[in-house]
């Protein structure tokens, strides 16, 4: 009886003990995402990903008929940093995942990431889908007829072959810090050629506006609309 009792006692007082030690870790949620890549979901089940249909324009690589994330041509999409393969909620190069804070600092991947490991369309796809290179893109411009248009009043181009079929780009603007810039005014796609500028802190984009069609380099580290292409 007085065993029971002593090991009861014991018992008791390690549990008292460890309530009078043990503290609370708050976590101010907000800011974290603020200032760190989302990878808080990189365990969660994501949305099934949409594939697009391979559209033929009579060029040297078939294009998706919609954007990675986006479930038919008018839908804007997904937003991603150049090499990065999913979404967050800060865009810069503190949360770009392949820098060391800066666009004089960014890693090395390659002149080229369309169809690597850093291809998000390649990544969430699979198959033969990758990003379109800056090569690809200007095939894309100067073989196709160009019209600023409207599909289910969602403004965007369209870009229409010899052999009839065409493709329609959303103006899905673009991602800089928190914020979503000139969304229904500008188009802005990832190609998967790095840029010469900036130390390689950038890589070119397709742009579109109005009277405008062409490719420019950006940050690596902001977030644009992707559209995959297929080779043969």
């Amino acid at each position: 009886m007085k065993t029971k009792l002593l090991l009861f006692s014991f018992i008791l007082i390690q549990l008292v003990v460890g309530m009078l030690t043990t503290k609370k870790v708050e976590v101010n949620n907000s800011r974290f995402l603020d200032t760190v890549p989302n990878v808080l979901n990189d365990s969660a089940v994501f949305d099934e990903e949409i594939l697009g249909e391979p559209i033929d324009l009579g060029l040297s690589v078939k294009w998706a008929s919609h954007n990675v994330g986006a479930t038919c041509p008018e839908d804007y999409g997904d937003y991603y940093a150049w090499g990065e393969i999913e979404e967050k909620n800060y865009y810069d190069w503190r949360t770009y995942l392949h820098c060391d804070g800066s666009g004089k600092t960014c890693h090395d991947l390659g002149k080229e990431i369309s169809g690597t490991q850093y291809d998000v369309a390649h990544v969430k796809w699979g198959g033969k889908w990758r990003l379109p290179t800056k090569d690809e893109a200007k095939e894309l411009f100067t073989k196709c007829n160009y019209v600023w248009t409207k599909v289910n009043g969602v403004q965007g181009v369209k870009f229409i072959a010899k052999n009839g079929n065409s493709i329609f780009f959303p103006n899905s603007g673009y991602r800089k810090e928190r914020d979503l810039y000139d969304r229904g005014l500008y188009g802005c796609y990832w190609t998967g050629t790095r840029g010469v500028k900036n130390k390689a802190g950038n890589a070119f984009n397709m742009a579109f506006i109005e009277r405008y069609k062409g490719w420019n380099e950006n940050y690596r580290c902001g977030g644009r609309s992707i559209r995959p292409v297929m080779s043969e």
